[in-house]
């Protein structure tokens, strides 16, 4: 099972609406269009990490991060990220928290 959360408006961002809404995901993945310079992560990754802080049972959450460069984004990279998130949910644990779509290693 699998859903969409799109903000809208990132200032003011809604705390209490979002950590209700995401509250019981056993695993969100989110897309960053920026990687943070001097943190771990994007910007709205930090934003939702902070949201779910007092939630009882945090769901995990992943950072994806695309279009960096200009590079385009691709219906088969987010078919990946929801295959990720299907392993990420069945294991209860994330490899890595940050992950990035579309770049060259």
């Amino acid at each position: 099972k699998a859903g969409l959360f799109k903000i809208r408006v990132f200032r003011p961002l809604a705390h209490k609406e979002i950590a209700k809404a995401l509250e019981n995901m056993r695993a969100i993945a989110i897309l960053d269009r920026a990687d943070g310079m001097s943190s771990f992560g994007g910007p709205v990754f930090h934003e939702i990490r902070s949201c779910l802080y007092e939630v009882k049972k945090r769901p995990i959450l992943v950072n994806y991060i695309y279009g960096l460069g200009g590079r385009d984004i691709f219906p088969k990279d987010i078919e990946s990220v929801f295959k990720n998130l299907e392993k990420i949910a069945d294991k209860e644990e994330a490899e890595t928290l940050i992950n990035y779509l579309g770049v060259r290693e």
